[in-house]
This record gives structure tokens, sequence and C-alpha cells, in this order.
């Protein structure tokens, strides 16, 4: 699960951004739909902390398509297929997480 703390502290911050003005709750759609894309960017890339990668990219994502963002709504669900391919648990650990998209992408490929 410590692969997961990352996630975990994003959606924090997403639930707590929901309780403020619009304007907090559009940068911060803003913010992780920025993330998200240039996280999605670099997946592919050498080298460095690939899981950090993953994480960042699976948190922003999630965050950004929970907030509305239909382009983010398209690479979690790109990317929560590949993940699912090749990891059947970490698929179903992502597949319990609060985050509706994460659930919507992650559940129907773990089997729940």
């Amino acid at each position: 699960m410590k692969k997961l703390t990352g996630f975990v502290v994003l959606a924090a911050l997403a639930l707590s951004i929901s309780g403020c003005g619009d304007d907090k709750k559009a940068r911060a759609k803003a913010t992780f739909t920025r993330i998200c894309k240039e996280t999605s960017a670099r997946m592919g890339d050498e080298g460095g902390d690939f899981r950090q990668r993953l994480n960042n990219l699976l948190t922003s994502c999630s965050g950004a398509c929970d907030m509305g963002d239909p382009a983010s709504c398209e690479l979690i669900a790109e990317h929560v297929g590949r993940v699912c391919k090749v990891s059947p648990d970490v698929c179903a650990s992502l597949c319990e997480l609060r985050s509706p998209s994460m659930q919507k992408n992650a559940c129907p490929l773990a089997g729940k």
C-alpha cells in the first residue's frame, strides 16, 4: 500500500478542495489536469522512479477526471487498463480507492 500513499494524499487534497469556492476548485482541476498530461507524456521515459511516475499519473488523472476533465478520464482509462493487464493485485487495490473514476475503470477489470 506504500505505493498508493501519494494517491491518498492527493485524493484527500481533492476532497478538501471540494468544500472550497469555485475558484479554488477550478485551480485544483487545472493543476490535476496539467500534472496528468505531463506525467502521461513521461511514462515511457527511461530512468527515474517508474512507480512514482505511475502513482503521480493515477492520482492526478483520477483527480482531474473526478473533477470533470474528459481528457483526464481518457488517460485514466488507458493507464488503468495497462496496469490491470500486468498486475491484477494492483488493479484490485485501485478498485478499492474512493475515486469514482478509479472505481469505474479498475473494478470491471478486477472482476468486481
